[in-house]
């Protein structure tokens, strides 16, 4: 049987959702997102990391978003 190479580090770090595929024409790998149905051949942008505890991001009247701790109440536009 014929191995395949290990996927590169950038397939074991895609998002939720997306998946690499290879082109059958000439084997270059491209991303598929299952829910949007985008494809691209850049890997799609890394998630970013869960928020700490009590922190949420909401969206102010105009569409911009900011960060509210719910604990201490406090409120900020930078990503904590």
């Amino acid at each position: 049987p014929v191995q395949q190479p290990p996927p590169p580090a950038a397939a074991a770090t895609l998002p939720p959702g997306w998946r690499q595929m290879f082109d059958t024409s000439n084997g270059k790998p491209y991303y598929v997102n299952d829910s949007s149905k985008e494809t691209r051949w850049d890997p799609p942008p890394a998630a970013p990391p869960p928020m700490p505890a009590w922190w949420e991001e909401m969206k102010d009247a105009q569409g911009k978003i900011y960060y509210v701790n719910h604990q201490t109440k406090a409120t900020q536009w930078n990503r904590p």
